[in-house]
């Protein structure tokens, strides 16, 4: 992909910034040094006065504010923000849950989820000044990024193009809360990156869709190289794995070599 915009300039440590720095860590904040387990405490993604590193938030977030392309970004992502909440029905439709996973699964792909996994929600991933969520279980949809913008960092591209995944979230969390809702039952949107009152790393890593990167991150193996453009294939997710037979065995072959080459590396 040729890059033909404007590069990103980092932003300098000016006084600007050092005069609204607060006075605590974020390492302090996360706990670094701890040895007994607590409730997480936030860093950023709050607007409501209860992170100490607010106004850093705020200084950072209008950098750009003059950029017309991240500002249309934003504005997609404020849009799914947007979009109400149907009330719970008065009948909970009755399924076996064996169905209902199945057809959640289903409806989350159909909202443009890329995969989808479900765990039991555990209370140790709220934060510790917010209320527990409603109900028992978590359901995690992942998104991909497209590759080719991604490598465009530090290039604006690359920034828009988080922002548009999180729109993409944000839009299929909203419209499957509300699908499950209008089926009688609780369900709560949590839409990033302003998820100020859950963990969500924690409860995609119960999900099963990945693992803890050592940057703090979610990281997942991909079947394919470096990355997976998962739009030219459909839907290769954990759950729901559509391929014809050709690549099933071109798969089959790779997973058997990789395992050759780790049995040939520890003999």
């Amino acid at each position: 992909m040729s890059n033909t915009n404007k590069k990103t300039e980092p932003v300098p440590t000016s006084a600007a910034i050092r005069d609204i720095w607060p006075d605590i860590s974020g390492n302090t904040v996360n706990g670094l040094g701890e040895t007994e387990p607590r409730p997480p405490r936030p860093v950023f993604w709050r607007t409501d006065g209860s992170i100490a590193h607010e106004a850093v938030q705020y200084y950072f977030y209008g950098y750009d504010k003059d950029n017309e392309r991240i500002s249309a970004a934003r504005k997609y992502r404020d849009e799914t923000q947007a979009i109400g909440i149907s009330e719970v029905a008065p009948q909970a439709v009755d399924k076996p849950a064996e169905e209902w996973t199945a057809l959640v699964k289903q409806a989350a792909l159909d909202f443009h989820a890329d995969e989808i996994g479900i765990c039991a929600y555990r209370p140790d991933w709220t934060f510790k000044d917010r209320p527990q969520p409603k109900g028992k279980w978590a359901i995690v949809m992942g998104f991909a990024h497209n590759y080719e913008n991604m490598k465009t960092a530090p290039d604006e591209t690359a920034y828009i193009e988080v922002m548009s995944q999180y729109g993409r979230g944000g839009n299929a969390a909203k419209h499957l809360a509300n699908w499950i809702q209008e089926r009688g039952h609780v369900a709560e949107a949590k839409t990033g990156p302003n998820t100020e009152d859950v963990l969500m790393i924690p409860a995609a890593i119960e999900a099963g869709l990945g693992e803890l990167g050592k940057h703090g991150s979610l990281i997942r193996a991909q079947a394919f190289g470096e990355a997976l453009d998962i739009h030219k294939l459909e839907r290769l997710g954990r759950y729901e794995v559509h391929l014809d037979r050709k690549l099933e065995r071109m798969l089959s072959m790779l997973l058997r070599l990789k395992d050759l080459r780790r049995e040939t590396i520890e003999g």
